[in-house]
């Protein structure tokens, strides 16, 4: 038994209890980054990602009532029966930044197949329209970014139904989302959005790394625009230059009038409201990538996108790391994309 004081973030709600939900993220010891800098410590402000951590390999014993379903990053290898009426889960994990877990007494599970991956969805009883379409766009999200830049390489991936104060947060191979998503007064394409962002983490942040404190653009503007991509695939190419124009485009436009443009490249803690760091880092960082595809075309542009998911898979990509990788593709053409969007601000 390990016990360790530490000062619980509030931003996401990382560690709550709800409806019969039990969330625990940032709860588990994890391997932080040390480099030529030292150890890399620093946390994220309320409205961005905690932590800078390495991949690991996790095996977590998870003793619980007999009648608790438990979903956790990894696979359960055993479960094992105790005296007292409880069961102990080991569970086992691949390379992971981290160690996610949620419980709940009444889950529900929709399933699917991608390859040899299995897409599980826990959601509450009364929630299984929107939990049905849950495991459908994560399945779909992790097929279409199978075949445009690589498998993903873990026997399972969940999605759960979580009482985060986020829309969703990425873990390695689970994505908590919102269980306001999960009201029949949502929008269906609501839903869709999210799931496919956070299913897009597990390429970006879980397989690719980077520093979320310091360089979160690395991950959160390649993720939002992977939803470009399940939906071009889904809805066809009229409704995602919609999406483009609605989700991305807009918001970004908002912080231009109102004299929030600001780089890309930026610490998190930069952008000092949750706003303005959605306008730029998300948005505006997604439009890098959307005007990169249409310089390049695709061929080019996906070429980066492999290459870079080869080359750094379960290691950490730099800010640099991007750019001197799709120069070396694309040519002298992505400075200049990459100066306007990334680097430039307009006023």
């Amino acid at each position: 038994t390990t016990t360790s004081p530490t000062l619980v973030p509030t931003g996401y709600a990382p560690i709550i209890y709800s409806d019969d939900i039990l969330t625990a993220a940032n709860w588990y010891p994890i391997l932080l980054v040390h480099d030529a800098a030292g150890w890399h410590t620093q946390l994220g402000p309320d409205y961005g990602d905690l932590v800078f951590s390495v991949s690991s390999l996790y095996t977590v014993n998870v003793t619980s009532p007999g009648d608790l379903i438990i979903v956790a990053s990894g696979v359960p290898s055993h479960v094992v029966q105790n005296a007292d009426g409880t069961k102990t889960e080991i569970f086992h994990t691949g390379p992971a930044r981290d160690f996610y877990l949620a419980a709940s007494h009444s889950f529900c599970v929709a399933s699917r197949q991608v390859g040899e991956t299995t897409v599980n969805s826990y959601y509450l009883q009364g929630h299984a329209e929107t939990g049905q379409r849950a495991a459908d766009v994560a399945a779909s999200t992790m097929a279409v970014l199978g075949q445009k830049v690589g498998i993903y390489p873990f026997r399972e991936f969940d999605v759960v139904e979580s009482p985060t104060r986020a829309g969703g947060v990425e873990y390695p191979q689970i994505v908590a989302i919102g269980s306001h998503y999960y009201s029949t007064a949502s929008r269906p394409r609501d839903i869709d959005f999210v799931v496919a962002h956070e299913t897009a983490h597990q390429w970006w942040y879980s397989v690719v790394g980077n520093d979320q404190v310091m360089e979160p653009w690395l991950d959160e503007a390649l993720t939002n625009y992977s939803v470009t991509l399940y939906w071009q695939a889904t809805y066809g190419a009229q409704a995602t230059e919609s999406l483009i124009n609605q989700a991305f485009l807009a918001p970004y436009q908002a912080a231009v009038r109102s004299g929030r443009d600001m780089p890309v490249n930026l610490p998190a803690s930069a952008y000092g409201d949750a706003s303005t760091y959605s306008a730029i880092v998300y948005d505006k960082g997604a439009l890098f990538f959307v005007n990169l595809r249409r310089t390049l075309g695709d061929d080019l542009f996906f070429r980066i996108l492999r290459e870079y998911y080869r080359l750094y898979a379960y290691g950490i990509s730099r800010n640099g790391d991007f750019l001197n990788l799709a120069e070396s593709i694309g040519g002298a053409a992505v400075q200049k994309v990459y100066d306007t969007w990334i680097l430039g601000t307009r006023q």
